[in-house]
């Protein structure tokens, strides 16, 4: 056999190893499931709308540091300021729980894209500030509430919070699920004389899929 029959031999006798490894092997399916959006928004409950109304003016703030959706074993899914962020701002997020859109459940602490698993709850790490401001109409002069923390031997105001739902967080694929954070500050600023004590709390009061 010539030289270039022998080339032209083993080069068939490639492509039909090839072939018959080709058709061997398993195909198989790796999808991947399309995630989910994963929304918490802030509530506040405030009755007390003579002493500490809600207003763009008015002001009792909160600093959000770390906002996380907390699966089984403790895996946590961070939730930053919007969908767009990579990382919440070293200082924290600044959120005003007298602002009428935390009135209207529409302050929005995080978005996250999240796949689609149930989250038993969430945590968050959150400062307060040592005042309320409140401005009444065209007095020009602020009035400021102090807020201090309880007497000792109480324990020191905490800043981490964990929060159970009632319900699972379920994240579906493609769709958004909205979580309601709610602050309630009937219970959380107990009044004194001349200013509030501290006693903060969160717990979700609401889970929309949509």
């Amino acid at each position: 056999m010539s030289p270039t029959h022998q080339t032209i031999v083993l080069r068939l006798l490639v492509c039909v190893i090839l072939s018959s490894l080709a058709l061997s092997c398993k195909q198989y399916d790796y999808v991947s499931p399309l995630p989910g959006v994963l929304e918490v928004r802030l509530k506040v409950v405030n009755s007390r709308q003579d002493l500490i109304p809600f207003g763009s003016q008015n002001r009792f703030g909160l600093l959000l540091k770390e906002l996380n959706g907390v699966q089984t074993g403790n895996i946590k899914q961070p939730i930053y300021a919007d969908l767009n962020a990579i990382r919440r701002s070293p200082d924290g997020d600044p959120i005003n729980a007298l602002d009428t859109l935390a009135r209207d459940s529409a302050i929005v602490l995080g978005q996250s894209y999240a796949p689609p698993v149930t989250f038993p709850g969430l945590d968050m790490r959150v400062e307060f500030d040592a005042i309320v401001l409140i401005i009444r109409g065209s007095i020009p002069f602020p009035n400021i509430i102090f807020v201090n923390p309880p007497a000792p031997p109480a324990p020191p105001v905490p800043t981490f919070f964990q929060i159970p739902a009632s319900a699972p967080i379920q994240i579906n694929e493609g769709r958004r699920t909205v979580v309601t954070v709610t602050f309630n500050l009937d219970s959380v600023l107990l009044r004194r004389s001349e200013f509030f004590e501290i006693y903060p709390s969160f717990y979700l009061s609401s889970v929309k899929n949509y």
